[in-house]
């Protein structure tokens, strides 16, 4: 399912659509993804369906 997202990404968004991290070592059903030139935090409040953070749950404030 992560492959399928990150090609439908790379479709719709080309070039903007940054892959963050090793997919090799990464757990299979998460991706992280920068879209150049964008603020996270505006990408989520404009689709409310989707489960993300902008952020990493070790980060500290």
């Amino acid at each position: 399912m992560r492959n399928d997202f990150k090609v439908e990404l790379k479709k719709a968004f080309g070039e903007l659509v940054v892959i963050n991290g090793d997919l090799e070592k990464s757990l299979p059903n998460t991706l992280n993804v920068s879209f150049k030139g964008k603020v996270g935090q505006d990408i989520l409040t404009m689709i409310p369906e989707v489960a993300a953070s902008t952020g990493s749950p070790l980060s500290f404030g």
